[in-house]
């Protein structure tokens, strides 16, 4: 019987890992919503890339619907 993987590699690793640095941006190749959002999985939970990306890069949680620019 398969066990369940019970280290992960780091969340900004699979980040980087599923992404593409272009000339200005980044574009995911991973898993995405409806919308067309990025996701990724941590601790058991579903969540969107830019926000996980935005809190590696300032330490600081993105406050729900704020605009980012």
């Amino acid at each position: 019987m398969p066990t369940k993987r019970t280290t992960q590699r780091a969340p900004a690793d699979r980040l980087i890992e599923r992404s593409h640095l272009g000339l200005s941006c980044w574009t995911w190749h991973g898993a995405t919503d409806k919308d067309g959002y990025g996701l990724i999985t941590i601790n058991q939970r579903m969540l969107r890339v830019h926000r996980v990306a935005w809190e590696l890069v300032t330490g600081d949680q993105l406050p729900h619907r704020q605009p980012i620019g």
